[in-house]
């Protein structure tokens, strides 16, 4: 691999052995300074500050004109080497960044706001002759002006995520882009945008970041935003996406974020899930804390609860060897591959991404039987799920059919409403659980569809619910959002799997969401 700096970088340069156990030349160590947790929910201040290794990170050697000598990369000890002698005034930088081409394959990269790398760089160096060795060992500080350890601990962070990831799958995962930066006048937040591909970390505002979120030590956060990244690249989604928090949200939500707790809390070993808020003169915050095998948030429970769901995600692979221990005195236990291999089996053009559909998959790869299933949904808890699942209009025999299947032909009755509250908090009008109908449109071959939605009552002013037509991974085919009784699309469709949901709420002309709520019937032709 290579890389330049300088004006000159195209410069031809000599071949150098690199590696930690050359003979002559310039080695080192690099570490990063860590702010670890010290209670729960609690991110430790200065005086708790530990050194960690930087593995697998990029190491470059330049002249003191700022040309090349070589490039490396550090061991799962954070050592590096480059051989042969060094003129007067080198340096050497490393870089918050694990190379794509350089082995263990476990590519991220970390990048300010406006596209620059974080890098900790020695002073000028005395010059190395020919036979000597000289040590120059560096440390990513937090104490820097742009807290360049926080940039280090997110690639460690995610390495560690990623070396699960290849062993349970074998898969070689994408090159992430990470953008992440100390301080500013506003911070975008954490999260993973399927757009640019990339993911956002937040690092606290302006001078107050001590008591402002951050999440640049907060390894579950950091590890639930790459598990999107690695859901977005190496299989699929059928997420709308949106805010989410301990309400009943919208299932395919609820499922795609609790995969994520759950991967972030199994990647380091603990059933904690710690997003901290600052830590200035001893008055830390949690911004939101839980403990996977027994929630504390749990409000709700079923295909909805997203704290349900990553409860009995961590259930099911608690206890089994190599993996964390269990607490609870569930007797299912499966390797965490199996969870993964579940998630990979899921097929874009005919599956939907939720809890139902996850069991069965598991199931299907022989993982659990489904007395083990229905035990894990019941035992130490009573998630309140049925399976297999049954349709949740029907009360007499469940409620966790989902998507609510349709045929050519069919007509159903619903009920829809953005406007309901949980214990008297704010309702999520663009992901409550009861904010939008999912219905699941399979054919068997191509034709063309007509979809009619007709609205018998809201008792809003005005009576407006919207209908789409969707692909399993939430591809926009078609929408009808008049402020009308009636909504219709009408599409040429190859076979396969759609959704057709009806949204409880509209859209003002600033695009901002007006909950609403009513009672309907669909029809399908």
């Amino acid at each position: 691999m290579g890389s330049g700096c300088g004006s000159d970088a195209a410069e031809a340069l000599p071949a150098r052995a690199t590696g930690v156990d050359v003979e002559d030349g310039v080695v080192g160590k690099v570490e990063f300074e860590k702010r670890p947790m010290v209670g729960f929910g609690v991110l430790g201040g200065k005086s708790s500050v530990v050194r960690r290794p930087a593995r697998h990170v990029r190491v470059d050697v330049l002249r003191a004109d700022g040309k090349l000598i070589a490039t490396t990369v550090t061991d799962a000890e954070g050592r590096y080497g480059v051989a042969g002698a060094m003129p007067e005034g080198y340096r050497v930088l490393a870089f918050a960044e694990s190379p794509a081409d350089v082995e263990p394959f476990i590519p991220v990269r970390v990048l300010d706001r406006s596209g620059s790398d974080y890098a900790v760089s020695s002073q000028p160096q005395s010059r190395v002759r020919e036979g000597d060795k000289s040590v120059v060992d560096l440390v990513a500080s937090v104490d820097s002006s742009n807290r360049v350890a926080g940039a280090f601990n997110i690639v460690d962070a995610m390495q560690t995520s990623a070396k699960i990831w290849v062993a349970k799958t074998g898969i070689r995962p994408a090159p992430a882009i990470v953008r992440w930066q100390s301080g500013g006048t506003e911070q975008p937040g954490t999260f993973f945008q399927r757009g640019t591909n990339e993911i956002s970390i937040t690092g606290g505002l302006g001078s107050v970041q001590d008591s402002t979120d951050t999440d640049e030590f907060d390894d579950a956060v950091i590890s639930h935003e790459y598990w999107h990244f690695l859901q977005s690249n190496h299989a699929f989604s059928s997420s709308p996406g949106g805010p989410h928090s301990t309400e009943p949200i919208v299932p395919l939500l609820a499922f795609e974020e609790a995969f994520g707790d759950w991967f972030g809390v199994f990647s380091h070993g603990s059933s904690l899930y710690e997003d901290s808020i600052g830590n200035e003169d001893g008055k830390p915050m949690c911004g939101f804390c839980d403990d996977l095998e027994r929630s504390m948030w749990r409000t709700s429970k079923g295909i909805a609860s997203e704290q349900s769901i990553y409860e009995i995600l961590w259930d099911l692979a608690d206890g089994h060897e190599g993996q964390p221990d269990s607490t609870d005195p569930e007797f299912v236990t499966v390797d965490a591959g199996a969870l993964l291999e579940a998630i990979l089996a899921f097929h874009p053009q005919k599956d939907v991404f939720e809890l139902g559909t996850f069991l069965e998959k598991l199931l299907d790869t022989g993982a659990v039987t489904e007395a083990e299933v229905r035990s894990i949904l019941t035992a130490p808890i009573d998630h309140d799920v049925t399976f297999p699942p049954l349709d949740r209009d029907v009360p007499s025999t469940g409620r966790d059919l989902f998507p609510i299947p349709l045929v050519p032909g069919s007509v159903v009755q619903g009920e829809v409403d953005a406007t309901q509250r949980l214990s008297g908090a704010h309702a999520n009008v663009e992901r409550g659980f009861h904010s939008i109908r999912y219905y699941a449109l399979r054919l068997d071959a191509p034709r063309r569809v007509t979809i009619t939605l007709r609205i018998e009552g809201t008792g809003q002013t005005p009576e407006d619910l919207d209908l789409r037509l969707l692909t399993p991974d939430q591809r926009v085919l078609a929408v009808s959002d008049s402020s009308t009784p009636v909504e219709t699309i009408t599409r040429d469709l190859a076979s396969g799997t759609y959704l057709v949901a009806v949204f409880g709420f509209f859209l003002d002309n600033r695009g901002n969401a007006i909950a609403n709520r009513g009672r309907f019937t669909l029809e399908v032709d």
